[in-house]
């Protein structure tokens, strides 16, 4: 992302001008700012002039002509000079020239694992004095950007693969279409038999062919476009200024397939020839918002997989949209729901303080008699979409009670069973009472019951979900909130609900080599003590994820490496309740 795009990030010029402020209200110096720098240019990204305009506000100029420069140069350290033409690191700089007896103070602000990002600096036309406690508050509203940045940072991208996420490209999109009056390309990028991968080699072998994946397309993608993964083993690529009369796009997109097939991926020891399909789609011509430039490339993706997969097809308009995979899966929900094609598979949960079996979760999957094996995370947005996400949920929840109460029957002490609820389930102002009813007819105990939510449910209206909540708790059942950390929630909020736990998603317990993915699982842990709610650690796949969240005090968890989502054909039931 270019220097000029950091306005992309939600909240970083609110907080830099609140810190340049408070930072004024203390140091004198006439002129603060924040810059960004790439070793080449110094963006002004803010600035703060109380009285002459020494710093220009969205100003761009070589970094090696600046006074940060000499900031980077002299380490972590702040750069303290209190008159420019009398330090012998700065008396015959360019700025010192322009400013005669002027005066400096500037440190570095680092990102994650070390990255810079740029510098918080003070500036004066006059010499002035700064105390030792000026520099120590420097360094601290430093430490503050910091952490601002690592935050948006994490918002913005994909925690596995450091790709962008759905969220920034339609950011991205929305500010470069009011920019400039140019087309731009949308390249839907899908990879050809990847479950093959998770279901052979497991999800930690999948994911590291995702993360080698995104490394190709940073390595061969041109300037300024902009790469994202939007789940799975989907991802999309921006062109700015491409558009599908040029050759370009078409060029890019062949560029990508040919990198990939050509050679194999290497990890741990494994070779993996990865071929993809990719859609392509151009606005304005095929869609003046992102997401109907997405749903085009998407249907286009389609079509190159029906034509043989490892190639690429363009958006025509008048495409017959009933041809596109999106349809043929509503039309299918709907036939599935009849025929009962969905099953329940139960993923075990265990108390990691002392291995014992608590419960289970439970997860639809979808078998159809052609296609095979339907990915939840692609047939449950659809059934979202299309109302039938409610039907659904009622098949789902009906047959857990009943399956509960079977296993109750077959004298097995009663567990917990997990019930992820959809955001359209949740806004349904009768669903209390509709889940009290199913209890009352399976009779299935509600205390054992858990229901699933996430955390960007809670605060779409808050007034609702206060009062759902508190409906659901007193039919007796438990609430948890699933993929904690990932979302918006307040805390303020957290609090004043009557939450029964909180599950760590799965993307910081995979990726635990990863610095401040450690923070935020340890944070996570931390919140759940203070609040006295159970904390859950979802994507425990290796020995070294166990250690690492037992040992910092994470109660439950789950994942491939404790027990894998099983069917109930699969499951011996006996071997969690030992004589």
């Amino acid at each position: 992302m270019n220097c000029q795009d950091l306005h992309l990030y939600a909240n970083l010029d609110s907080v830099a001008e609140e810190v340049l402020y408070l930072l004024s209200k203390t140091i004198n110096a006439n002129t603060i700012f924040l810059a960004s720098n790439d070793q080449i240019d110094n963006f002004i990204i803010k600035s703060f002039n109380r009285e002459e305009i020494l710093v220009e506000e969205g100003a761009r100029m070589p970094f090696q002509d600046t006074l940060c420069r000499l900031v980077l140069e002299n380490g972590s350290s702040p750069l303290v000079v209190p008159n420019l033409s009398k330090d012998s690191l700065t008396q015959n700089h360019v700025i010192t020239q322009q400013s005669g007896n002027g005066s400096f103070l500037g440190t570095p602000i680092y990102t994650e694992a070390g990255k810079l990002f740029g510098t918080l600096c003070a500036f004066d036309s006059k010499p002035y004095e700064f105390t030792t406690f000026e520099v120590k508050l420097f360094k601290t509203f430093a430490s503050l950007l910091s952490h601002t940045i690592i935050m948006e940072e994490a918002l913005i991208r994909d925690s596995l693969t450091g790709l962008y996420n759905r969220t920034f490209i339609k950011r991205y999109f929305h500010s470069k279409t009011t920019e400039l009056s140019n087309n731009m390309s949308v390249l839907y990028i899908d990879l050809d038999h990847f479950k093959r991968i998770n279901d052979t080699f497991g999800h930690d072998m999948g994911d590291f062919v995702l993360k080698k994946v995104a490394a190709v397309f940073q390595k061969f993608l041109p300037q300024n476009s902009i790469a994202a993964r939007l789940g799975g083993d989907e991802f999309v690529i921006l062109l700015p200024e491409y558009s599908l009369e040029c050759d370009e796009a078409k060029g890019v997109a062949e560029g990508i397939l040919e990198m990939l097939s050509s050679d194999p991926l290497c990890v741990e020891g494994e070779e993996f020839f990865v071929s993809a399909s990719i859609g392509v789609s151009c606005y304005p011509k095929d869609g003046e918002d992102m997401d109907s430039l997405l749903k085009s490339a998407d249907a286009t993706m389609y079509t190159a997989k029906k034509k043989g997969r490892n190639n690429v097809q363009f958006y025509q308009q008048g495409m017959n949209d009933l041809e596109s995979r999106y349809y043929k899966l509503e039309n299918a929900l709907r036939q599935a729901l009849k025929k009962e094609q969905f099953e329940i598979y139960y993923q075990p949960q265990f108390d990691l303080r002392n291995n014992r079996f608590q419960g289970m979760e439970a997860l639809i999957r979808w078998n159809h008699p052609e296609w095979g094996d339907i990915s939840p995370n692609e047939f449950i947005p659809i059934a979202e979409e299309s109302g039938l996400i409610e039907k659904i949920g009622d098949w789902v929840f009906e047959n857990v009670c009943k399956q509960g109460v079977q296993w109750e029957k077959q004298g097995i002490p009663p567990f917990f069973l997990s019930i992820n609820l959809s955001p359209r389930q949740f806004e349904n102002k009768e669903l209390a009472d509709r889940i009290d009813q199913i209890l009352e007819e399976t009779g299935y105990n509600p205390h054992f019951l858990k229901v699933e939510i996430t955390e960007g449910m809670l605060i779409n209206d808050i007034d609702h979900t206060v009062t759902l909540i508190k409906a659901l708790k007193s039919t007796g059942i438990h609430i948890a909130i699933d993929d904690f950390g990932t979302g918006y929630s307040s805390l303020s909020y957290l609090s004043k609900l009557p939450i029964d736990c909180i599950k760590l998603d799965r993307s910081f317990t995979v990726n635990l080599d990863n610095k401040v993915n450690r923070k935020i699982a340890k944070a996570v842990i931390s919140l759940a003590k203070s609040l006295d709610i159970l904390a859950v650690a979802e994507g425990i796949e290796t020995k070294e994820h166990l250690a690492f969240l037992k040992k910092h005090g994470c109660k439950w968890g789950q994942g491939y490496y404790l027990g894998k989502p099983k069917s109930i054909a699969e499951i011996d039931i006996s071997q969690y309740f030992p004589q």
